[in-house]
Order: structure tokens, then C-alpha cells, then sequence
């Protein structure tokens, strides 16, 4: 009993971190064997998951400064202003870092507001737990080896899930979009999008549903034998205007007699769809 309420206790009070350049910690789950959530939301940093065989949520960070040319940049903007309001005044220092973590009811939680100093992390959960990672600027999205649902967003950075199992959502304005899939569960939607780079997807032989797919500056390449489902070129008329009508143009398929809708929007790169081996 004193151990379920020092659990308990724990799992409600979050871990605040300042200052420091690298760590881990192990972050122990209300109820172990079961299924989870680990959510992430950072503004600067690269997020590595990896799926394991352990029942708790193993935390490991390190800091990254931001580019020398893009703070000094910041710092230009800035000038002026520090001339005139700080004449006579001494500068105290403050924590250019932060992490919070925290876990309730097998929901970990982590979230970082450090936009000058970024954090890179990696992260092992329990091979069945559903994701919602968040980024707004880094390098990298990386999954491997989860079963779940996994919903991947950057603002600046590519996404890269391996192995995985359930179903990805995942969305970013700059990079490559990479997901290879061992199963994909049935009867649930998928979006995929980016901007700028290619979205490419590795989907088990067996799966069936429908695409909606659109590029604008790019091709569609498929290993997969499809039917195309065609379609005239229709003006629509756009509700809430007294007369505007518009053209959108998608290319809709369907894959093994088709099934639940997965929806791929680029402007600048290619969609390639490949069968996994």
C-alpha cells in the first residue's frame, strides 16, 4: 500500500530541470504492462523513440546550442533596444534551459519552452505505446520498432519512422517524410503532408485502402499494381461566396480493393509508395 501511494505521488509531481548539459531519467508508469501515451511538445530539439521490452519510460537529454550566426542574428535585432533601456543596470544571468516531465495514469509527458538552447532526446518506451511528438524546429523525428498510434509534427525537420506497427499521422513544412511499416491496422485513416521533400512509404502487400494523393511540383511512383479511379476535371463552387468556383485536383486510387482513406499532400517532391519485402 505505502509503495502504490509513493508511486502514485510520484507519478503526479513532474521533474523540472534547469541548466544542465545531459542526463537521464527513468520515469516509472502507474500501470506497468499496460498500454500508454507519450507526448512531447518542443520548440527547438531532435526526438528519437525507440520501442524496447521494458515497463517503464527511460528519458535521455542533452543540450544543443542554437548556431552562432542565427543567435547573433537574434541578438542584432535586439541592439538597439538593450542600448537604451540598460545603461547603468548589471545583466543577471538566468537558465537558458528547461525540461519539464511528468506522468499521470500512464501518460508521460515532456515539454521544453527553450528556443536558444534546444534539447536533443532519446527515449525508450514499451514497445506498445501510442505517440504525439511535436517539434517545432530540428533535425529529426526518429521512431523505431513501436506499435500504437503515432502522430509525428514538425515544423522544420524530417520524419523518420522504422518498423512500426498501427497507424501514423504525420505532417511537416520542410523535410523528408519516411515510414516503413510492419502492419498497419485496419479500418483507421491516415494523412501524410509536407511541403518541401519526398513523402515515402513502405506498406505491407495485403494492405487495402484508398488513396487520395496530391504533388504539385513532383510525381506519384508506386510498387504497388493500383486502380486508378479517374475522374473529369470539375469546377466547384465554393460555399459562402456569391459566385467563385475553383478546380481541385487529386489523384485517388485504390490498393487491394481499397479500404479506409490514407490522404498524401506535397507541394515540392515526390510520393513513392514501396511494398515491404
Amino acid at each position: 500500500m505505502n509503495a502504490y501511494i509513493k508511486l502514485l505521488t510520484l507519478a503526479l509531481i513532474p521533474w523540472s530541470l534547469f541548466a544542465q548539459e545531459s542526463g537521464e531519467v527513468s520515469v516509472p508508469l502507474s500501470s506497468p504492462g499496460e498500454i500508454g501515451t507519450l507526448e512531447i511538445d518542443i520548440k527547438r530539439g531532435s526526438i528519437k523513440v525507440l520501442g524496447t521490452n521494458r515497463s517503464d519510460v527511460l528519458i535521455k537529454y542533452s543540450t544543443i546550442e542554437v548556431e552562432e550566426d542565427e543567435h547573433a542574428h537574434h541578438e542584432d535585432q535586439h541592439a538597439s533596444e538593450q542600448k537604451e533601456n540598460t545603461a547603468g543596470l548589471k545583466k543577471i544571468s538566468q537558465p537558458k534551459f528547461n525540461l519539464e516531465i511528468s506522468e499521470n495514469d500512464n501518460e508521460v509527458d515532456i515539454e521544453s519552452e527553450s528556443w536558444f538552447t534546444g534539447i536533443d532526446l532519446t527515449i525508450e518506451v514499451p514497445r506498445y505505446f501510442n505517440l504525439e511528438l511535436e517539434n517545432y524546429t530540428g533535425k529529426l523525428i526518429q521512431v523505431e520498432n513501436v506499435l500504437g498510434e503515432i502522430n509525428l509534427e514538425s515544423y522544420t525537420g524530417t520524419i523518420d519512422a522504422k518498423n512500426v506497427s498501427g497507424v501514423v499521422n504525420a505532417s511537416t513544412y520542410t523535410g523528408n517524410i519516411t515510414v516503413s511499416f510492419n502492419e498497419v491496422k485496419k479500418d483507421q485513416a491516415m494523412a501524410f503532408s509536407n511541403y518541401t521533400g519526398k513523402i515515402e512509404l513502405t506498406l505491407p502487400p495485403d494492405y487495402a485502402a484508398n488513396f487520395k494523393m496530391k504533388t504539385v511540383w513532383g510525381d506519384i511512383y508506386s510498387a504497388f499494381d493500383m486502380k486508378i479511379n479517374k475522374s473529369p476535371s470539375t469546377l466547384n463552387k465554393v460555399d459562402g461566396e456569391n459566385f467563385k468556383l475553383s478546380t481541385d485536383e487529386w489523384t485517388k486510387a485504390s490498393l487491394n480493393g481499397g479500404g479506409p482513406e490514407v490522404m498524401i499532400k506535397n507541394f515540392s517532391g515526390g510520393i513513392y509508395l514501396r511494398k515491404k519485402g
